[in-house]
């Protein structure tokens, strides 16, 4: 009966917190993203973010019916792209065997450039789909950081963290911009240069730009992969350094008042022990929310770019028998530098999510001290 008191007064504290606190920042991203994808979310009425956290309709099993049939829905809206290439690769496997049927073919050899021209135009009008989708989804993603990390960092200082809160904010801040700033301006546009130099490759008998190509995508990957590492390896050391002094501070002035106070000093802790576990749960659950927040405005729009991506490697895989070598090889080298691009914006995302979690769970360390 005691422990069912204590469970409903941490309860009763942790939803006056979230209730005192002003969340209208960050949880705008929930309300935006309810109303845009809230038919794939597994949400039976509007709720917060909070009671979709704790109390998701149909568990983990909703969440994923709600990605498949969005994933459905993105591939029958774009089946007029594999449709239309295609029909381009079939047109222009029609025309090289009506060429073989003539000797003079000087006329008809212009028809093959055309239809290339037109591929390539079809690629570029995808990649600039993904440019919007990625350059959006990033500038969302840093705003509701910016929008969430004050209030999280408020809660984590609550919590008792006030080191933790002092040695990871700058941190996470320097992380979002630099982040960001890396993938808008110099990962993505290595991407993008690894799509142009291998259809340049295709386009010139003389001039070979495959090496070009592989360089560009290696070092995309190669500098997002070392920024992810460095940047979440500095955050967890500084953070349980920081969290661990949080957690020998509040050990000893809980002994100090139970030394110092021989009468009250014991109600006085175990109460001050109370408000602190309540403003943990607090701080977890706005950080599970963040986290949560964070993935869903990556996975739609990275969902999109991968169906894409998909697309245009099965009309090659599938057109690699009748359809000109080169037209093909464009067609697959486009599929891959959009498998990058989508890879690139899911690993932002993730970094973004393994750092809130890490700070969530570090934070922790002081209580457990305690």
């Amino acid at each position: 009966m005691k422990e069912t008191t204590i469970n409903q007064e941490i309860e009763s504290i942790v939803q006056d917190q979230l209730d005192a606190q002003d969340h209208s920042e960050w949880t705008r991203y929930w309300e935006e993203l309810t109303r845009e994808y809230g038919e794939y979310l597994p949400l039976s009425e509007e709720k917060s973010i909070f009671d979709a956290l704790l109390n998701v309709d149909n568990g983990l099993y909703g969440w994923i019916e709600g990605i498949v049939k969005y994933s459905l829905y993105e591939i029958t809206d774009h089946l007029q792209l594999i449709f239309w290439l295609i029909l381009l690769l079939l047109i222009s496997s029609f025309i090289h065997l009506i060429e073989q049927s003539f000797d003079h073919h000087k006329v008809a050899a212009v028809s093959p450039i055309v239809i290339l021209g037109l591929v390539l135009l079809t690629i570029i009008s995808s990649v600039k789909l993904f440019l919007d989708v990625m350059f959006d989804s990033l500038q969302t993603l840093s705003a509701f950081m910016n929008g969430l990390l004050p209030l999280y960092i408020a809660s984590i200082t609550l919590s008792g963290g006030p080191a933790t809160s002092a040695a990871s904010f700058p941190i996470l801040l320097i992380m979002v911009y630099a982040i960001t700033f890396l993938m808008k301006t110099v990962i993505i546009p290595l991407f993008i240069l690894s799509i142009f130099f291998d259809q340049l490759n295709l386009l010139s008998d003389r001039f070979s730009m495959g090496k070009f190509a592989a360089l560009c995508r290696q070092t995309g990957l190669w500098i997002l992969g070392v920024t992810a590492v460095a940047s979440l390896s500095i955050l967890s050391i500084q953070t349980t350094a920081a969290s661990a002094a949080d957690g020998v501070a509040a050990k000893s002035v809980k002994t100090l008042a139970g030394t110092l106070l021989p009468f009250v000093g014991k109600v006085v802790s175990d109460t001050a022990d109370l408000v602190i576990a309540s403003s943990m749960l607090a701080k977890n659950t706005i950080g599970a929310a963040g986290g949560l927040i964070v993935i869903l405005i990556v996975i739609f729009p990275a969902i999109k770019m991968l169906v894409i991506a998909v697309m245009y490697r099965l009309t090659a895989v599938l057109m690699e028998p009748v359809a000109s070598t080169r037209l093909t090889d464009a067609v697959d080298a486009a599929s891959k530098g959009m498998f990058h691009l989508a890879a690139s914006l899911l690993l932002t995302s993730c970094i973004f999510f393994i750092s809130i979690i890490v700070v969530m769970f570090i934070s922790n360390i002081p209580i457990m001290i305690r």
